[in-house]
C-alpha cells in the first residue's frame, strides 16, 4: 500500500488534479484511482512518465529509497 500512498501524495504535492494527472498520461481516472488505491500497478512507462509530471525519482514513487 505504500507504494500507492505514495503515487497520491506526490500528485498533490505536485498540486496536480487526478484528471489533470490521468490525462498527461493518457489514461482514464478510474486507472489512476486504481493506482493510488492499490488495486492495479502502473507500467514501467507510465511509472516513468508520472516521475516526470511530479518531478521526483521513479525511485521516490516506488518507495526505494524512502
Amino acid at each position: 500500500m505504500e507504494r500507492a500512498n505514495n503515487y497520491r501524495k506526490f500528485r498533490e504535492l505536485a498540486g496536480m488534479r487526478p484528471e489533470a494527472v490521468a490525462s498527461a498520461l493518457g489514461v482514464s481516472i478510474q486507472t489512476l484511482y486504481k493506482w493510488e488505491n492499490d488495486k492495479t500497478s502502473p507500467s514501467a512507462e507510465k511509472l516513468r512518465k508520472m516521475a516526470v509530471i511530479y518531478n521526483c525519482s521513479s525511485d521516490e514513487l516506488i518507495c526505494l529509497d524512502n
